[in-house]
């Protein structure tokens, strides 16, 4: 997704250097057409290339696109009295950039003024707007275009195109990638599906934008849980208490004897200075000398390890209550 600021203007700040907030604010991508770059090579080795490096203000800088083999950029404004640095490629305070005259150079005004009505309609937006919220978001006002691709700022006349790939969301009120989110992700309900073609065996992972999934297999003898959305032991899912997902996976056993005070799952474990710390041993690459902790329990309860043979676990200390 492509952020903008109150100008719609697509903030990217380099992230190789760390200045003061007040600078890194100040870089944002101005309104306008695309660069036309007639020697690529200019983008190398950074990306960035100076403004005054193509005839333009010292305040101005290009991001080239790649997408387009560097033959064109977006055109940026430093903001805020700052200038474009091109060794550090960040907008920095004039004076590190001394043949920078700021008050030469062409940059957008910014306007804190609330929109007059709410946000968004069904051609206009706001950037921050939030309907439901009773925010209309801040000038100026944004209209979709002639095209998904396209939107007007404010009471300008020409049309100005999102990064290719991307379209004008009136909702967002900035550019964004399109995505057609695949049954069943297409459900926002959650992340996590039955698999329609092994639904105890295996389970749906939706990605992030919903475009597809993964198939999960729950590690044997578990099976998918569709209800809790886990994996779960089979006799808590009664159509799967006959599924065979595989070899089952088994715990290292304990031997007959060790050192320590009892042994859980092939790991051998101690007591440590009090009642609610432990250690660790006979496991390769352990650190045995330090300490773990037992955790609080969901109930805020503090729980203690029981180095019971027949336990061998943190749980909540048994008060006799």
């Amino acid at each position: 997704m492509s952020k903008f600021n109150s100008n719609c203007s697509e903030v990217r700040i380099s992230p190789s250097t760390m200045l003061p907030l007040v600078l890194l604010f100040a870089a944002a991508l101005a309104s306008g057409p695309p660069v036309v770059l007639d020697d690529p090579t200019l983008c190398n080795p950074s990306g960035y290339i100076a403004g005054v490096d193509l005839g333009l203000d010292c305040c101005t800088f290009v991001v080239c696109d790649n997408a387009r083999l560097n033959k064109t950029g977006f055109q940026g404004k430093c903001m805020g009295g700052t200038a474009w640095n091109q060794a550090l490629l960040v907008c920095d305070d004039v004076k590190y950039v001394p043949d920078c005259d700021v008050t030469t150079c062409d940059v957008p005004k910014r306007t804190n003024a609330e929109c007059a009505d709410p946000q968004p309609t069904g051609s206009t937006c706001c950037v921050g707007q939030n309907r439901e919220g009773g925010k209309n978001g801040y000038e100026p006002v944004f209209t979709a275009g002639s095209a998904p691709e396209f939107f007007i700022r404010g009471n300008d006349r020409d049309e100005q195109k999102c990064p290719l790939g991307q379209v004008f969301v009136l909702e967002s009120c900035c550019c964004e990638y399109e995505y057609a989110p695949a049954p069943p992700c297409d459900d926002t309900t959650g992340f996590y599906f039955a698999d329609p073609d092994d639904a105890c065996c295996t389970y749906l992972q939706c990605w992030a934008n919903r475009t597809g999934f993964d198939t999960v297999p729950c590690m044997p003898p578990s099976v998918w849980n569709d209800d809790n959305k886990t994996c779960d032991i089979k006799y808590n899912v009664m159509d799967c208490m006959a599924a065979e997902c595989g070899v089952e996976m088994t715990d290292e056993p304990c031997p007959d004897s060790f050192e320590g005070d009892c042994c859980r799952n092939g790991l051998f474990y101690t007591l440590g200075p009090d009642s609610t710390q432990y250690t660790i041993a006979g496991a390769e690459g352990m650190d045995n000398d330090r300490l773990l902790c037992c955790p609080v329990n969901m109930d805020g309860n503090q729980m203690i390890f029981n180095a019971d043979p027949e336990v061998c676990c943190c749980e909540v200390e048994d008060l006799g209550l």
